[in-house]
């Protein structure tokens, strides 16, 4: 056989493998370490799409990974998913979704307001996908109905003292609580001198024998054996501690939830998905991205209590998100365009010198009303 012969069979063998070889799964990293039944519920959403019906879909954990160092190795996940204080990262490690937003014309991602925290000036390059918010759980056995008002909640406070707990290990939650505190109040969370502000500090100090000595020890899984075991009768708490409780077989058994008190705005963050710039696929990363967070998906994630989101026409679900979904129409969300960890931490401090130290409202305003305008102007310098 002639040289020339025998190189030409050699590159035709040599695409042909090429051209055979396996496709790379797209890796999606997300952040909560999923169960079998989860992941396959997972797997089975998005193989449901015609585009990934035959693609291979890799689910890794990324929980507690540093995300400007996962998104500056070699080979991150092509979809990763982001705490709602790790925004800031997007700009410079994700891909702007707004060319394909505009060739598939989605306008839902305009008009909705959920999606306006992951927009750069004029680029969006994060979509909102697991919400958070706060909701009341309580004791049946106490209490046979749920405040509507935070008035009732006073009272409730009253007959029950040292009886309420709150998910204190994480300065998010405390954020959450205090700021749909402050809206219902109708004030000002960068401005402690506001009046409406003010009165809701003071509203705060008039409760704060309502809750646990051991309040300050809390985190979700100690709360929930807190309620358990009726160390607390009542708590607010995101939807994981639901999960916790149905685990354990006491939700809407002994324990029940309720929407948080009020008529005005519930505080609210969530997670937000990115495809990362190195992808080797973008189209098919942002396709998942935009697939995930959709509302036909999260109405499926929330039927199958994988996470919550605030949609509509579910008034007739009940699972362990029921309660939480009659307050998805007052979500408000966090500031997000502020030094969130410091804007967090800042509130943790003045419940704690409210409600666990009981400093004088007035002493505390004096403290903490700077740090919180130099926060809004983006001039807070935190401590070393």
């Amino acid at each position: 056989m002639k040289l020339k012969n025998i190189c030409g069979l050699v590159i035709i063998f040599i695409l042909s493998c090429h051209r055979s070889a396996p496709e790379k799964p797209l890796q999606i990293g997300l952040i909560e370490e999923l169960n079998p039944r989860q992941k396959a519920e997972l797997t089975q959403l998005v193989k449901a799409s015609p585009f990934f019906k035959e693609k291979d879909l890799k689910l890794v954990s990324i929980f507690g990974l540093e995300p400007a160092l996962l998104l500056a190795s070699p080979h991150p996940p092509d979809v990763v998913e982001l705490e709602w204080e790790n925004r800031s990262v997007a700009p410079e490690y994700f891909l702007s979704l707004n060319p394909y937003l505009e060739k598939w014309i989605i306008p839902w991602v305009y008009a909705d307001q959920h999606f306006q925290v992951g927009r750069f000036k004029d680029n969006y390059y994060l979509l909102p996908l697991r919400y958070s918010w706060l909701g009341f759980f309580y004791s049946q056995s106490i209490l046979t109905s749920p405040p509507a008002s935070w008035e009732e909640l006073e009272e409730i406070c009253t007959a029950h003292p040292s009886s309420m707990g709150l998910d204190f290990s994480r300065p998010s939650e405390v954020l959450k609580f205090i700021l749909s505190l402050i809206w219902e109040f109708g004030g000002d969370e960068f401005d402690l001198n506001n009046s409406q502000t003010k009165s809701t500090l003071y509203f705060l100090a008039g409760i704060k024998d309502c809750f646990s000595p051991y309040a300050e020890n809390y985190n979700l899984k100690l709360l929930a054996e807190a309620l358990e075991r009726g160390e607390v009768y009542f708590a607010f708490a995101e939807p994981e501690l639901a999960k916790i409780l149905a685990e354990k077989g006491i939700l809407n058994q002994e324990i029940y939830t309720a929407p948080l008190p009020g008529k005005k705005g519930v505080a609210y963050t969530s997670t937000l998905l990115g495809v990362n710039k190195k992808t080797e696929n973008p189209e098919l990363a942002v396709r998942l991205a935009i697939l995930l967070t959709r509302s036909q998906t999260q109405n499926q994630a929330i039927e199958k209590e994988l996470w919550l989101a605030p949609v509509k026409g579910k008034k007739d679900l009940k699972n362990i998100f029921s309660s939480f979904l009659e307050s998805a129409s007052r979500l408000k969300p966090v500031p997000y365009q502020v030094n969130y960890s410091a804007f967090s931490r800042l509130y943790q401090e003045i419940f704690v010198q409210i409600v666990f130290k009981g400093r004088a409202v007035e002493l505390v305003v004096v403290d903490y009303q700077l740090p919180l305008r130099q926060i809004k102007l983006g001039l807070f310098e935190e401590s070393k």
